[in-house]
């Protein structure tokens, strides 16, 4: 039987004042970080934030260029490091800066049509280390140590019992699969009123696979408002083919409306003038908001499957286990302009459902597949070099797929399905056949993963030679 590797939370909970200092102080350099950096971007000295930690920085004489977060950090931020110099404590202040730098760029991912941020509130009591920040001193588990930003070491013990046991079975279960010889990063998340702190980690624990699947179910989720199509499988399942997101409109779909009106009132508005709420009403909202996702949360996990007397989530893993297949989950990500319509929690959901039964699963690629016929397996598509600064070559949009109707209409053999039938129906043979080559969970090597993706997905096409 196969066997993955799958993360799972290990959890500390601790008194505040474990980490009060370093919390104080972590705070404060953020603060002062932030303020210098919506400086920069207001005076526009910061032209462009990239993903990988980089910021592209105007110069007064030259071309702009790309600092590292060590550059830009000894550069622009050595009066807010200051207190820290000497303390050889540079991971702290990294961790202060990366957590800058991700609040703006997310935020520029998010408004990508607006421009670059020029500020972004600090709200978050919570603090996210990197590797190596905690370890268990002399492996001992029951003890957890840290340098503190000040420079001194700091050790506590955490929480191992409840009265009720939670702590105990949920929190530490995945506890004997950490290395106690081994440093490990966490994030700090702290309770509303600072009496608690919940040190969050990470356990890397091995899943094996009950049996091998004789072949792979398909589960395609539809992000797109246009059609009613909510989850389209590559078989009858019930006796249905897909389920529709009008089914569940008095309960998915109220509440899905419920956030999307609360983000809105939420949302900081570019123009000062333009905002109507102040930031005490948003942490009231915030918090309608949390609740609203954990209802909607709860309703995807129960929803029940059209007709029947059991939820979609165990309905799937019955079929699949009782017939001795896999299935193949639909990976897509949620955007701006889309739906979410539980894009952003049924895949997770159904992946802890297949961990906790052990059956097979695998997060199936979805670029391009809705360029593949079921019946014929022609694969429609053809490249087309576009002009960066490096020579790159991409695909054309399909041609095959109507997206006015959602009708796909095979270019080979004519054959009509609906496309997100298409889709499903390559989810399932793409999953066999990575399967069969034990690429589960895709290839470490990043470079080498889009050739086996064209070994198989993009068969047919012509892929143009290297240019010199």
């Amino acid at each position: 039987m196969k066997t993955i590797l799958i993360r799972k939370a290990v959890k500390f909970v601790t008194p505040f004042e474990s980490i009060k200092v370093l919390h104080s102080h972590c705070s404060d350099l953020f603060q002062s970080m932030n303020k210098k950096f919506s400086t920069m971007l207001r005076g526009e000295k910061i032209i462009n934030i990239g993903g990988n930690k980089k910021v592209l920085v105007e110069r007064e004489a030259g071309e702009p260029n790309w600092l590292t977060e060590a550059n830009f950090i000894k550069e622009f931020l050595s009066d807010e490091v200051a207190p820290y110099q000497g303390l050889k404590v540079a991971k702290h202040t990294r961790t202060v800066y990366q957590g800058v730098l991700r609040k703006y760029y997310g935020k520029k991912q998010r408004d990508e049509n607006k421009g670059m941020p020029t500020f972004c509130a600090f709200r978050t009591r919570n603090l996210v280390f990197s590797d190596a920040f905690l370890w268990f001193p002399k492996g001992n588990t029951d003890i957890l140590e840290y340098k503190n930003i000040t420079g001194e070491k700091v050790q506590f013990k955490y929480q191992q019992t409840s009265k009720d046991g939670r702590i105990q079975k949920n929190a530490l279960k995945y506890l004997p699969h950490m290395d106690p010889n081994k440093k490990f990063g966490a994030t700090f998340v702290v309770n509303d009123d600072r009496t608690k702190c919940t040190v969050v980690a990470t356990a890397t624990i091995p899943l094996t696979f009950k049996y091998e699947p004789v072949d792979f179910i398909g589960i395609d989720m539809n992000v797109s408002e246009k059609f009613d199509n909510w989850l389209y499988f590559s078989e009858s399942i019930y006796e249905l083919k897909k389920i529709a997101k009008s089914y569940y409109k008095d309960t998915i779909a109220k509440t899905e409306k419920r956030i999307a009106e609360l983000n809105d009132l939420i949302r900081i508005p570019q123009k000062v003038q333009e905002r109507k709420i102040n930031s005490k009403k948003r942490g009231i909202l915030r918090k309608k908001l949390i609740k609203q996702h954990a209802l909607h949360n709860k309703q995807i996990q129960e929803a029940s499957f059209p007709f029947q007397s059991f939820s979609i989530i165990k309905g799937l893993c019955d079929r699949a286990e009782k017939e001795k297949k896999g299935l193949a989950i639909d990976s897509v990500k949620c955007g701006k302009t889309t739906g979410s319509f539980g894009q952003d929690k049924f895949p997770e959901l159904l992946r802890g459902e297949c961990q906790r039964r052990g059956i097979p699963y695998i997060d199936t690629p979805t670029p391009f597949t809705s360029r593949r016929c079921p019946d014929c397996g022609f694969v429609e598509g053809e490249y087309v070099r576009i002009q960066t600064g490096k020579k790159q070559w991409k695909l054309k949009p399909s041609k095959a797929r109507d997206k006015k109707t959602n009708v796909f209409t095979c270019p080979k053999c004519d054959s009509k399905h609906d496309g997100d039938f298409v889709g499903a129906n390559t989810l399932s043979v793409w999953a066999s056949y990575l399967w069969g080559i034990d690429q589960i969970q895709g290839h470490p090597n990043k470079e080498l993963w889009p050739f086996i993706k064209r070994s198989f997905l993009l068969k047919d096409v012509d892929f143009p030679p290297k240019e010199n």
